[in-house]
């Protein structure tokens, strides 16, 4: 029997009309019909009788009506559970979702921020006929981007397991054909580059929700949207059987407002973890744990999931991809992303330092090895990997701010203090260094807190 049944918050962002509801009831339709797409291994469905009446009423409108349910005007909360494929009776989790009306999903608005703070993943909703079609929709993509990146860069920088989703919707109003998924990959590029270049863990998903009308009746039709769901719920629960799991804000609202998403990231998300660390939050490198604790999860004699034994098959055939060249740099950075997941932080850190010798100039690779070291509590690595930094480029604010941070919890204040000086001197931005100031007087003066 399970304990301690842990429950996610999965986050939802998308524009008016983008069709999150409509998506919603197309995940009833697929759960009510037992035809869940494959894509993890956990199913899922409703947890009360509360959501069960709420997906029935949405599904139902679209039966009866042969029509898509109007605009979200308000929040509407649902709990989901998650199962094992093959025992229905079992749970093994729940997950809360909140259909957001699109006008919230802002950074700006206090729920749509609340609820970002909250969140384990994030479920991005992309209008596929507007992509391809609104010469204006590449505005709203980029602002969905700059969010994406924002928590992606957070989560990243602070260790948290955060999943994305990125799903197309309306994909059935599209004609059939390789083209219109090339323009669709071309389009999204932005999109995908930024969550590229902050480490983002994240799927693609093509999903539609067709009305099939025949006189009198109409039947919905969903292809594809469980798919997204069972993806990240198997990911989350299968990361939590060996730590827990924290949300995008724990314990670091203060330093996230800070940043004012996103035009910061670039200098100030390297901070985060030492930033967290100045406010009193237990930072441990590339995995954060609450007070030591670990959620423990019992089924019978502890096994490896599928999600743990595939994790192997892919060190397996990235090291053999290293035998044929081993020069190939994305299979160096996915062997250091996958020992670095399973906490084998020596292994990642030997890949890691192979990747550094192919891109010496590229600073985000000695920054993950900091937060490696910072894992193992090996402080001398750590410093010495900021030091690697600063041999190259010796006004860079996030290796002298990070140093700083670990010369004042080693007692040295005065180096820390003109560290921290120098930091808040080439800060490229004034709000930057307010985020500088801030974590430097935490540390330097502690007596004030």
């Amino acid at each position: 029997m399970i304990k301690n049944i842990p429950i996610f918050n999965l986050l939802s962002i998308g524009h008016r009309g983008v069709g999150k509801s409509v998506f919603l009831a197309g995940t009833y339709a697929d759960v009510r019909s037992g035809r869940q797409a494959d894509s993890g291994y956990i199913r899922f469905e409703g947890a009360n009788d509360q959501t069960q009446a709420q997906l029935e009423e949405l599904l139902d409108y679209m039966e009866q009506t042969g029509q898509y349910p109007p605009p979200t005007l308000k929040m509407t909360d649902f709990t989901f559970r998650g199962t094992p494929r093959r025992r229905h009776d079992q749970t093994l989790c729940e997950f809360r979702w909140a259909d957001v009306p699109g006008e919230i999903c802002r950074p700006t608005h206090p729920d749509f921020e609340a609820m970002l703070l909250n969140s384990h993943g994030c479920c991005m909703f992309i209008d596929a006929v507007a992509l391809v079609q609104d010469l204006n929709y590449p505005t709203q993509l980029d602002e969905m981007a700059q969010q994406a990146e924002a928590m992606a860069s957070l989560a990243a920088q602070s260790g948290l397991k955060y999943l994305f989703a990125l799903i197309l919707t309306k994909c059935d109003l599209l004609p059939a054909g390789s083209a219109n998924l090339i323009d669709i990959e071309q389009r999204l590029r932005p999109l995908t580059t930024r969550l590229d270049a902050a480490r983002a863990v994240y799927r693609q998903f093509y999903s539609s929700v067709s009305i099939i009308s025949s006189g009198k009746t109409s039947v919905a039709v969903a292809r594809n949207t469980s798919a997204p769901i069972s993806w990240m719920l198997s990911e989350l629960y299968s990361a939590s059987r060996t730590r827990t799991l924290l949300k995008l804000g724990n314990g670091c609202e203060k330093a996230l407002l800070k940043t004012q998403l996103p035009p910061l990231l670039g200098q100030s998300a390297n901070l985060m973890p030492k930033a967290l660390a100045a406010f009193g939050i237990a930072a441990v490198g590339m995995g954060l744990w609450l007070g030591g604790s670990q959620l423990q999860f019992q089924a019978g004699q502890a096994q490896s999931s599928p999600l743990q034994e595939q994790a192997s098959l892919e060190v397996r055939r990235y090291e053999k991809a290293l035998k044929k060249n081993a020069q190939d740099g994305e299979a160096l950075l996915r062997l250091v992303d996958l020992h670095r997941e399973q906490e084998q932080y020596e292994s990642a850190v030997g890949y890691l330092e192979r990747l550094i010798a192919l891109q010496p100039g590229n600073f985000n690779l000695y920054f993950s090895k900091a937060d490696l070291y910072a894992a193992m509590n090996r402080k001398d690595k750590e410093e010495a990997a900021y030091d690697q930094v600063l041999a190259q480029q010796n006004d860079n604010v996030t290796a002298l701010t990070n140093k700083a941070i670990l010369r004042s919890t080693q007692g040295d204040v005065e180096t820390a203090r003109t560290l921290f000086a120098k930091a808040e001197a080439n800060a490229p931005d004034g709000k930057l260094r307010q985020t500088i100031q801030a974590v430097a007087n935490d540390m330097l003066n502690p007596s004030d807190q």
